[in-house]
C-alpha cells in the first residue's frame, strides 16, 4: 500500500507520509533507523551529482530541507558554505574547495539515503 501512496503522491507533505510509514516499517523489520531527514539531504546530494542542480542550486535546496526538516545536519552550516559560493562566483574564482568541502560534507548522507533505498527495494523483492 505505501507504494501506491508513493505513486500517487502529488505533494511533499504526501510523499512524505508515504516515506515515513516505510521507514516506520524498516525499523521495526530491520532494527535499524534511518533518519529520513538525512536521507532526503542524501537524495539532494546524489541529485547534485547527476548534474540536476548546479552547486548553489544544490545548497540552497539542501539548506532549506535542513531548516525545515528533520535531519542533523544545520542549516546555518550549509548556508555559510553557500555565502563563500557565491563569493568565489562573484569574484570569479574557482569554487573546486568547496566542492570537495560539499562532498565530505554530504557523504554520510548520501550513505543513509542509498542505504535507506537498498533496504527499501530488498523489502519490495520478498
Amino acid at each position: 500500500m505505501w507504494l501506491v501512496n508513493l505513486s500517487l503522491a502529488n505533494d511533499v507533505g504526501a510523499l512524505l507520509v508515504a516515506l515515513s510509514s516505510k521507514r516506520d516499517e524498516e525499523a521495526i523489520a530491520q532494527g535499524d533507523f534511518i533518519s529520513i531527514g538525512n536521507a532526503k539531504l542524501g537524495y539532494l546530494y546524489l541529485r547534485y551529482e547527476r548534474a540536476d542542480y548546479s552547486l548553489c542550486e544544490f545548497l540552497e535546496a539542501a539548506g532549506s530541507e535542513a531548516d525545515g526538516g528533520t535531519g542533523d545536519l544545520q542549516c546555518e552550516e550549509i548556508y555559510a558554505l553557500l555565502n563563500d559560493v557565491e563569493e568565489a562566483i562573484r569574484r570569479q574564482q574557482s569554487v573546486a574547495q568547496f566542492e570537495a568541502q560539499v562532498r565530505l560534507l554530504f557523504a554520510p548522507y548520501a550513505t543513509s539515503a542509498v542505504q535507506q533505498w537498498a533496504t527499501i527495494e530488498s523489502i519490495l523483492a520478498d
